[in-house]
């Protein structure tokens, strides 16, 4: 169907068949899509989490903080770390210790 076309009356049957199918195939394909291309909703630890995930206490905790070594994000006076930063460590951790 062209874009820029008049219709007559008579075509808007056909028309609204063509569109029907066309969306058909469009449903088709996001629906193949990977969700991969959905982000997911980051996720967020409180630092007793994470230092149990770690298995360090929480003085380690703290000082790993102030070494950078983990990234606490503030929200008022609350700390939360990202659980992908949690991945990171546990692997960047293992290389070193293994």
């Amino acid at each position: 169907m062209q874009q820029n076309k008049k219709l007559t009356f008579d075509q808007v049957p056909e028309a609204l068949g063509t569109l029907i199918e066309e969306i058909a195939n469009l449903k088709k394909l996001v629906a193949k899509q990977p969700e991969q291309s959905i982000q997911k909703e980051e996720e967020y630890l409180t630092p007793s989490e994470m230092a149990q995930f770690l298995k360090i206490s929480m003085v380690t905790l703290w000082h790993w903080d102030k070494k950078g070594i983990t990234r606490p994000l503030r929200v008022g006076n609350l700390k939360r770390y990202r659980k992908s930063d949690l991945e990171k460590i546990i692997v960047e951790y293992g290389k070193n210790v293994g």
